[in-house]
């Protein structure tokens, strides 16, 4: 699917709005151009008529959408923005610290989800360019004293679903789980283009890239955790986060650290449950 299109094919809709402190026009009005792409999080296909809002203090610049899920802005200053996606059918989102720099400026495609099911969770993957192969993994109790893994080579279990993967860059790759298991449930992204000891560059977007990879966690309520992947350190894949589930309740724990795989069936790193000292 081609990412971007020429400015001639786009819809737009642009709109200018918002007052300072002090009751006066505070404008975000500038030389610079922003070209980007809405996509489905479970399908990677683009979003027509969504509602792509940039804003910074109480300015705002909007921009809809046209048939290929692409938007443009001409003429908005230079900086960092917060970035609101609204889409009939799909949970409204705002992204935080977009930068807009001089010139023209070629986004990565912006993903929204659809609100899982009650009790579910949906967690979504995007990333830059480079490198052009993420990969998301998903481990957790099985309901049977061991442990299942979800991911490219092993899509569907029973609480669990990759209901996307993408190997040409971007992304979106998007797991759907039901934890109804009692246990720890972990979220990991592995670098599968470069599984080296220096893989974390290309997940935390050093040098190759200028974009972290970002993971978004939703439930049917909404957003309700984002993760900007940490510097590099040593390691090829990034563990994200945890999520423990007991008595029909769950609650995430926040890990953020790089660790090493042998490969993307390494049980040890995906799976296992560290032991009680």
């Amino acid at each position: 699917m081609k990412r971007f299109l020429s400015l001639g094919l786009l819809a737009l809709t642009l709109a200018f709005a918002g007052c300072d402190n002090n009751g006066e026009e505070d404008s975000i009005e500038g030389t610079a151009m922003i070209i980007g792409q809405i996509l489905d999080s479970q399908l990677g296909e683009p979003i027509a008529n969504a509602l792509v809002s940039f804003a910074r203090g109480n300015a705002s610049i909007e921009a809809t959408t046209d048939s290929t899920g692409t938007f443009t802005i001409n003429g908005i200053a230079t900086g960092r923005f917060s970035v609101t996606i609204q889409a009939d059918g799909y949970i409204n989102v705002t992204l935080e610290d977009i930068e807009i720099g001089e010139g023209s400026n070629m986004l990565p495609p912006l993903v929204v989800a659809e609100a899982p099911p009650a009790g579910a969770y949906r967690i979504v993957l995007s990333w830059g360019e480079a490198p052009r192969d993420l990969d998301s993994h998903l481990s957790g109790p099985d309901g049977q004293g061991g442990r299942f893994h979800v991911y490219y080579a092993n899509r569907t279990e029973e609480l669990a679903d990759l209901d996307v993967d993408d190997v040409t860059s971007f992304g979106p790759e998007t797991i759907t789980l039901m934890p109804d298991n009692d246990g720890m449930y972990r979220y990991s992204v592995h670098n599968f283009s470069d599984q080296s000891e220096t893989g974390s560059q290309g997940i935390a977007g050093q040098p190759e890239n200028a974009i972290a990879a970002r993971v978004q966690v939703y439930t049917a309520t909404g957003l309700v955790r984002e993760y900007r992947a940490p510097a590099a350190m040593p390691g090829n894949t990034w563990r994200v986060f945890e999520l423990n589930a007991s008595g029909g309740t769950a609650s995430l724990t926040d890990v953020n650290q790089y660790v090493d795989a042998n490969g993307s069936g390494d049980t040890d790193v995906f799976r296992l449950v560290p032991k009680t000292p």
